[in-house]
Formats: C-alpha cells, structure tokens, sequence
C-alpha cells in the first residue's frame, strides 16, 4: 500500500463489520465497493484516532525491511510500526494480526523484538512465523512474517502439501490473447533476455503452467520491461498480465472489482501556467519547438505529452499560481512538482502545500547551478527551511526580500542544467508513488555542473517554520 503507516483493518464480530484506513483514493474506493464498508482515507500517525473492534490487522510498509528499501529499519520515515503500536493500545482488540517482508528477522531483528516487546507489554501472547504462501494455496512464491497478538490460544493453519500453479489460477486467461493486451516487442524481448542473462536469471519472470507464479505486485503489471511478470502464449508472443489475472495469482475472487487501473497515480497530470511560449524557453523546455512561439505553455505542453501519451488524461490551468488558485486545486493531487521560475512563486507553493498537506517536489535553477529536493507535510523541513534569510514579506529587516532576487529570465540558465534538474525531479516523483529508494526528503542535492560539484546537504527545519506545526 502506498501510505507511509500501511494500511489498517478493523473487524468488528460477531457481525464482521470492517471499517478501513488507507490513504490512497483507489484503495479506499476498493474496500468500499466489495466490502460494502467504511473506508476513511487518511495517513496515519502517531495522533491518529480509531474507532472500536475486536480485531486489528494491519500492514505496516515493508520497504524499510526489505533489501530494496535499503533495510534503515526505524530510521526510515516510512516505518509504520508506531502508528500499528498505538493503533492496538487505543483500541484493544481480542486480536490483532500483522504482516511484513523476511528482512525483519535479520538486519532489523533487534527493532522487531523491541516492537514484540511492546505489544506484549499491552498484555498479548505473541506468535510469529514464517510463511510461504505458495503452502497456504495461494499461487505465488511469496514469504512473509505474520505475527499474531492473542488473549487465550491462536494456532495458524497447518501448511499443505499441493500447490495452487499459476496455470491452476489462471485457466482459461493462461493462453488468452486479446486484441487490446500489452504484447512485448522484438526489442523488449531482446531487452529481456539480455537482463535476465546479466542477473543470471535461472527461472525467466515467465509464467510457469507447473508451478506458482513469483511474488506479484504493481510493479509487475505496469512495471519496466525488466520487473514484469509475463504469459508466453502457444504463437510464441509474450504479453503483460492483466489485472484480473495478477488478482487470481494474488487469490482474489472474480467477484472482487478493483477501482481505478494499473496506471491511476501516474496516469493524470494537471499543468498549471499562464504564460505564452518565448524563443528564450526553446533551449531548455523541450515539450516546445517553434511552431508553438506567442502560444499557451499549457496547452502547448499538454498537447505534446497526448503525443507521447495517449493513455493518460490531462488537465490544462492556463493560469500563474494564486493563493486563492491552489487552495481550490490542491487537495485532489497526490503530488505537487514546483517548476515555477521566482522564489516569491515557490515559497507561495509550499505554503499551500503545507496548508493541505500534500508532497512537494522542489528545483530552483540558475545559471550552471540547481537543487532539488522533497517535502513531506509533517514528516519533513520544507523549502521556507532551505532559504532560511529570505522572506516574502519585502522586510529587509528579516532577510532578503524574495522579490530583490535574480529571476531565471535575468540571470540566464544553461538549457542542460534545467534538463539535468528536472530528471532528478521526475525520479523523485516515481519513487515517491512506487515507495522506492530514498527520498531527498531532509536534505537537498545540489549540483554546479560549470565544476561538477555535486552535493546532498541535510536540512534542518526553521525555528518556527510553518512546518513545523503541520500534521499529515
């Protein structure tokens, strides 16, 4: 799940009513709809209130315990274990569940006795396993932790000799070629064999008729050519699962509709400017050419990425950023990427940011030099914190006023800079959505490529920053 406490289940018996915490919109729509009940969309932290039940099952992010993740443990800011702790002391379930990557017993074994210690200390018996569920019937190779908070006696199913194979799961999608199905290319199987003979692939991401299939995840749907999981038909071709086949392997009822697609969160981009193309943008903004000069950036902009893209939807804001603007908008995103070229405009940006509590990518580029970094409201120092001697208040008593500062279009920027910047943001906005890596969440890299000198600097949040008073 993509929210930073995991996702939590409340059961209340005998009549099983669930009530869901999720933050991602779809996910939310999904219990909804199948479980026919409540589903509050939030992220959840330590403040966080729940209501009653007699079960608590929860799924604190495994990225700060897997090898992906780079296993940072507590250290990471995605670690949900606190939120599940306090979840289980406030609303003292009969029984409460949860599960996580393999990683918890190794490099982080020391945090996972400390989180079993303080469970305990709630008054619970514990119990603890690992599994794979390819022994539970669930076709795929996946393990995982489950560890078990009870009152009386609690014993988990016995494991079972047969197992579910992918092509048991599937029937008959296994050679189903539909005519609207993503069909990998010449050149993707080209790319595929050469991963898989670099990594030294022993069993291909193939599906196998006599086996389960590998852990599936979303990744493996709409994923790189590298991570996906694929069905290789009789004619020889090989295509992408579909959603339905990925929720058989996952042990999903047909019945069970997901809302939203394998795309939603990447698959809507909203462009916000009320400026016209110049011939001064050319060197640097590449979704122009000069058929687009003295024309809407915006509309501009949108029209080529429909080119490039024609499965995503866009929306077009042909207007600057505006206090009054953002706050109407801002609470529908998931992401807010600051491209803007004054500092007046990013320090606007953030506040509102803040003020609805949604992620921020920043860039400020100038010349040979730019910077990058991430906001997370609540959880991080924000871009007020970077310029901590600039306000926006033109009180030169209190520091530079932003509006006494060089714009992009006085000092100049070197095209490539401008590039070079917003890849940098572009790769922070996909491991933001996909969990992935780290965030330059803290700190802020720079780079002055006239010298390739290339820094990440820790960012501490302002005394009495804004930031400092904002709660996810």
């Amino acid at each position: 799940m993509p929210d930073a406490a995991g996702w939590l289940l409340v059961l209340k018996l005998p009549a099983l009513k669930t009530i869901g915490y999720e933050k991602d919109a779809d996910c939310c729509l999904s219990y909804q709809y199948n479980l026919d009940a409540a589903c509050f969309r939030t992220l959840l932290n330590k403040t966080s209130s729940f209501e009653s039940g007699d079960v608590v099952i929860g799924g604190p992010p495994c990225q700060p315990f897997s090898v992906g993740g780079y296993q940072k443990g507590e250290k990471d800011n995605r670690d949900g274990f606190p939120v599940f702790i306090k979840a289980v002391k406030d609303i003292k379930p009969k029984v409460w569940l949860f599960e996580n990557v393999r990683g918890l017993l190794y490099k982080n074994k020391l945090y996972l006795q400390n989180i079993i210690d303080q469970l305990a200390a709630l008054g619970y018996k514990i119990e603890l396993k690992l599994i794979n569920t390819s022994h539970y019937k669930v076709p795929q190779n996946r393990e995982r932790l489950i560890v078990v908070g009870h009152q009386s006696r609690f014993f988990l199913p016995e494991t079972q000799k047969n197992k579910i194979t992918a092509y048991e799961a599937l029937g008959k999608y296994y050679d189903y070629a539909p005519d609207n199905g993503k069909y990998l290319t010449a050149s993707m199987d080209k790319y595929v064999k050469k991963y898989e003979t670099a990594s030294k692939c022993i069993t291909p991401r193939d599906l196998h008729k006599d086996m389960p299939a590998r852990t599936v995840t979303c990744r493996n749907i709409a994923g790189a050519t590298g991570d996906m999981l694929r069905l290789k038909l009789p004619d020889g071709r090989r295509r992408r699962l579909l959603v339905q086949e990925a929720a058989r392997l996952q042990s999903f009822p047909d019945w069970f509709k997901f809302q939203g697609t394998e795309l939603t969160g990447v698959g809507h981009i909203d462009i916000a400017d009320g400026d016209t193309v110049s011939p001064s943008n050319l060197n640097r903004q590449i979704l122009f050419d000069t058929d687009a000069l003295g024309k809407s950036k915006a509309v501009k902009a949108a029209e080529r990425l429909a080119k490039l893209n024609p499965h995503i939807t866009l929306g077009i804001m042909e207007t600057h950023a505006a206090p009054e603007m953002l706050d109407t908008v801002l609470p529908d995103y998931k992401m807010v990427m600051d491209c803007t070229d004054t500092l007046t405009a990013k320090l606007m940006i953030n506040r509102a940011c803040l003020k609805h509590s949604i992620p921020l990518c920043h860039a400020g580029v100038l010349g040979f030099e730019c910077r990058v970094m991430t906001v997370l409201p609540g959880r991080s120092p924000c871009v007020q914190c970077l310029y901590t001697d600039i306000n926006t208040d033109n009180d030169t008593k209190n520091g530079i006023s932003s509006e006494a500062l060089p714009t992009c279009t006085e000092a100049g920027i070197l095209g490539s800079v401008a590039g070079f910047a917003g890849t940098l943001m572009a790769t922070e906005a996909v491991k933001y959505i996909t969990e992935s890596g780290d965030l330059l969440v803290g700190r802020v890299f720079t780079a002055d490529l006239l010298h390739h000198r290339y820094m990440t600097i820790a960012v501490e949040p302002l005394p009495g920053c804004i930031c400092r008073h904002v709660k996810t």
